[in-house]
């Protein structure tokens, strides 16, 4: 009977080890299966998500485009408005997410301050799908986007939003700056002359540097380097003249906008 009795408990032992060995592996098996490989549809770098050129529905109905001048900048034109600018920061890859930080220039534009969430759920080999979520007037919103690949700008000197420079205009736009002059006048004072001699360089107060730049005539996005590493970001609409403006003016990697006026002529 003892006998039979250390059987039967070494069998129940054995099924027991056996039970807690399967669900070691089932544990297992799951852990593999649940590893987070990263992003499927979300570009892996941020050159790669600022090199996109996005078309968004906004809630009316209408279709705006959203560019990346630069790394740090942003260019929002509703259709049939005037481009909106302003600078983005902090950008970070969150899984299908990127997300960064806006600071429009100005204070009744359809992006305000806050974050900037572009949420991807699909893509091809041209083209990506998915939302954009940004702090609205009356707080956040969602809209959807379709996304061109690497159609876009790039980071600072690197090419413009909307296409590469050709002959001081942007591929698909209209018009040129070559042989023109800037002059930026500050409020309350100052001022700075910049005269565009070919397609990327530009002659700095009559001649003192020579500083280079790229301008897109399609959304007006102007920016320039100089020698010194001093860069300026503006927007000149099309075919205008003068007006007010706000130059987002970078120095050592400390940044400012500067209300000013100009002229091009």
């Amino acid at each position: 009977m003892k006998e039979f009795r250390k059987l039967i408990a070494l069998v129940a032992i054995t099924a027991v080890a056996a039970f807690f060995t399967g669900c070691g592996d089932d544990e297992g098996d799951n852990n593999n299966n649940n590893n987070n490989a990263g992003p499927q549809f979300a570009p892996g770098t941020q050159g790669g998500f600022v090199g996109n050129t996005y078309t968004v529905t906004l809630a009316n109905g209408q279709t705006g485009t959203l560019t990346f001048p630069t790394a740090n900048s942003y260019s929002f034109t509703p259709a049939g408005g005037a481009a909106e600018t302003g600078t983005i920061n902090n950008l970070n890859l969150q899984g299908e997410d990127w997300v960064g930080t806006i600071a429009p220039n100005g204070a009744a534009d359809t992006v305000r301050a806050g974050e900037l969430r572009a949420h991807f759920t699909g893509k091809n080999a041209n083209s990506f799908a998915g939302s954009i979520t940004y702090q609205g007037a009356n707080g956040p919103v969602t809209i959807p986007f379709t996304a061109t690949a690497n159609t876009g700008g790039t980071t600072a000197g690197g090419t413009t939003a909307g296409g590469t420079t050709a002959g001081g205009t942007t591929a698909g736009g209209t018009g040129s700056i070559i042989g023109k002059t800037l002059q930026l006048s500050y409020q309350p004072s100052g001022g700075e002359k910049f005269q565009f001699i070919n397609d990327s360089t530009a002659s700095y107060e009559g001649g003192a540097e020579t500083a280079t730049y790229t301008y897109n005539s399609t959304t007006g996005q102007l920016n320039i380097t100089r020698p010194g590493g001093q860069t300026y970001q503006m927007v000149i609409p099309p075919g205008t003249s003068a007006g007010a403006i706000t130059v987002v003016y970078t120095n050592g990697g400390q940044s400012e906008n500067d209300p000013a006026t100009f002229t091009l002529q």
